[in-house]
């Protein structure tokens, strides 16, 4: 959560933002790969607490099947804006969460691989372009 929406963030945090991203930059900068043949099999549990490290703040949702984070934004145009921006990422990548907005600003993103009902790095690719979406566009 950022407590300065309505103002300019201070230079520390500019820094400290493009900081993240370097660190981020790896799961990132990576592409989805196409996930449609059944032969696919989720990531085990020990593969997900690995990449759980690599996305800070995202969860497993209960069953291990999916991974999830919620933001709080500024109002109800910046949540939307947020969504369009996921959008836009989800459809280059080929790659689509589930996208919500509760409480007129809080945005809840689940990523899964629908295909096989579980996860798969490329759950982790989008959620390292979604964290580098917000913190980037913020």
């Amino acid at each position: 959560m950022e407590s300065f929406l309505l103002g300019r963030p201070p230079r520390w945090l500019s820094q400290l933002k493009k900081n993240i991203i370097n660190i981020m930059s790896n799961l990132s900068d990576k592409k989805c790969i196409p996930c449609h043949d059944k032969s696919v099999r989720p990531l085990s549990g020990e593969k997900v607490s690995d990449l759980l490290t690599e996305v800070r703040g995202w969860n497993v949702v209960p069953g291990g099947q999916k991974i999830e984070k919620e933001w709080i934004v500024k109002d109800f145009v910046t949540a939307v804006k947020f969504l369009n921006e996921i959008t836009d990422v989800a459809e280059e990548e080929g790659h689509h969460p589930d996208v919500f907005i509760e409480n007129f600003n809080h945005v809840k993103v689940v990523f899964y691989t629908h295909n096989i009902g579980g996860l798969t790095e490329n759950d982790f690719i989008m959620a390292a372009k979604v964290d580098k979406l917000f913190l980037w566009n913020r």
